[in-house]
């Protein structure tokens, strides 16, 4: 009955970080398609893709946007 009970909560543990990990890797295989066409407007490279606890992280390498030219949000209103 002991042996049960160690093995239970050894592999309870283990299998829930297996399938975290598991899903983590596929998101970020199913998200790097669209970042790389989202980066490609910005001339931007994708540097990294990885999913933890269920959440994105991009790294991108380039250059910041550029800001608007002094005026054009006035030039711009009707």
């Amino acid at each position: 009955m002991a042996v049960a009970v160690v093995v239970v909560l050894i592999a309870v543990p283990l299998t829930t970080g297996t399938i975290t990990v598991a899903r983590d890797r596929s998101l970020a295989a199913d998200a790097r398609s669209v970042a790389e066409q989202w980066a490609a407007v910005g001339m931007w490279q994708i540097a990294t893709v990885e999913a933890r606890n269920g959440v994105l992280v991009t790294g991108v390498l380039g250059l910041p946007p550029h800001p608007a030219p002094h005026g054009a949000a006035r030039r711009a209103r009707p």
